[in-house]
């Protein structure tokens, strides 16, 4: 899988739905568009999600080892391990 594209994203809305660009060199390019709203919201917070999730399960591994066997902390790892195209 290819890097995507870093973040920030903004959301903008027009008359044929919700977009989202990123910026690559200096330039704002389509990520996604002709979404709902609510889905360009999401889509426009996925690079910071993804960050701070990363920042939390790496601030719970550094407490203490038995961290690591929660179901939570898993399930984060799953989510990140999907946003970096990792998963199966």
């Amino acid at each position: 899988m290819s890097a995507h594209t870093p973040g920030p994203w903004k959301m903008s809305t027009d008359a044929m739905g919700s977009q989202v660009k990123g910026k690559i060199g200096g330039e704002w390019i389509t990520v996604a568009d002709q979404l709902d709203e609510g889905d360009a919201r999401l889509i426009a917070a996925a690079p910071e999600l993804l960050e701070a999730l990363e920042t939390v399960v790496r601030a719970l591994e550094n407490i203490s080892i038995s961290w690591g066997a929660h179901h939570e902390v898993e399930t984060a790892r799953a989510a990140i391990a999907k946003a970096r195209g990792e998963s199966k």
